[in-house]
């Protein structure tokens, strides 16, 4: 009797064992590391993926795409450019005990590329809220690791109740059935107005606060009928990983876009001073007088709208109006809008 055929045979078996015993088949979930919390179970494979569970649930609510790496050209292969490995292609992994104040988790190092000897560090802990404080940056090895893509690319299925929370200009919700493609890029800094987006799934929402947003891209891809997808990538600071990348990723259960926003107040006012208006426009006269008079912008420069942009000034001020002039830094290309700007 073979051994598939044993188990086949023998399902009262199972049916007894899972009673008597507090077997539990969503506890065999095959991962190389797990953190628990109150609520959810974080997977964590070699490739440094990541898979979310809620409860005892046996199939993850969330599921990371694989994180890659981008690898600067050292001298003697400048003409290759900077070449890109998943982190599935390492074949050496170390993970090590982590803990630092009230986080615990683990420190994990990537490396043994065959084209790189780059080492990549990864530390991975709970808070006492039950949040992932994620942590990247270079390890060892000569090779210069420039980025770091797709850490972490979460992705919704095409349903009505799911929808992405995008933080592109005064907000976008995208609905995961939308019949509209919608495709967005860019450093959070610069195209994104809050280092936040969301996913929310029915009555489960994930979401990042990114605290290095400085040189952090978000990717936003929705196409009708497929996944929608946001993705983190670390972008190069003087053409390396130069300094440590830092987000806190939230998986919620009940929430919606309005719970995302005063998430991310909560975190400010825990993290950092957060005066009110009223107080900084006591102690800075610049400020006070910018927010009391009116604001006139370009939406995008034009040498040939200079006489009337002055002429229009001028009125302002004979009117008594004060007035801030905004001079956008990007030109102007005929019949299109500047690259990169929403409409």
């Amino acid at each position: 009797m073979s051994f598939i055929n044993t188990f086949r045979r023998l399902p009262i078996l199972f049916l007894f064992l899972n009673a008597s015993c507090g077997w539990n088949p969503a506890r065999e979930t095959r991962h190389w590391l797990e953190l628990e919390t109150d609520g959810l179970r974080f997977g964590i494979d070699r490739d440094l993926s990541l898979s979310v569970y809620y409860g005892t649930d046996a199939v993850p609510t969330w599921r990371s795409m694989t994180p890659s790496i981008e690898i600067g050209a050292r001298e003697s292969q400048k003409e290759t450019g900077p070449r890109t490995m998943s982190c599935t292609a390492a074949t050496r992994q170390q993970a090590d005990e982590y803990r630092k104040g009230e986080l615990e988790g683990y420190r994990v190092r990537l490396s043994g590329w065959k084209e790189t000897d780059a080492v990549l560090g990864c530390d991975l802990a709970l808070d006492r809220e039950g949040r992932l404080h994620v942590r990247i940056s270079q390890a060892g090895g000569e090779d210069t690791i420039r980025e770091v893509l797709d850490l972490y690319t979460l992705a919704l299925e095409p349903d009505p109740s799911s929808y992405l929370v995008v933080p592109w200009g005064s907000g976008y919700m995208i609905r995961s059935d939308s019949p509209s493609p919608v495709a967005l890029s860019g450093l959070l800094g610069a195209e994104y107005s809050l280092p936040l987006f969301g996913l929310v799934a029915g009555g489960r929402s994930a979401y990042p606060i990114v605290e290095t947003w400085w040189n952090a891209a978000v990717r936003v891809d929705h196409e009708p009928g497929r996944q929608s997808r946001v993705a983190l990538d670390w972008k190069a600071s003087l053409d390396r990983l130069s300094y440590p990348r830092r987000a806190v990723w939230s998986f919620e259960q009940g929430q919606d876009h309005v719970d995302l926003a005063k998430a991310y107040r909560r975190h400010v006012e825990a993290t950092r001073p957060l005066p009110s208006l009223s107080t900084r426009m006591a102690s800075d006269p610049g400020l006070k007088r910018f927010l009391l008079g009116i604001e006139y912008r370009l939406i995008e420069w034009n040498p040939e709208h200079h006489p009337q942009v002055l002429d229009n000034i001028r009125r302002f001020q004979a009117a008594g109006l004060p007035v801030s002039f905004f001079h956008p830094k990007w030109p102007a290309e005929r019949g299109r809008r500047p690259a990169g700007r929403s409409t």
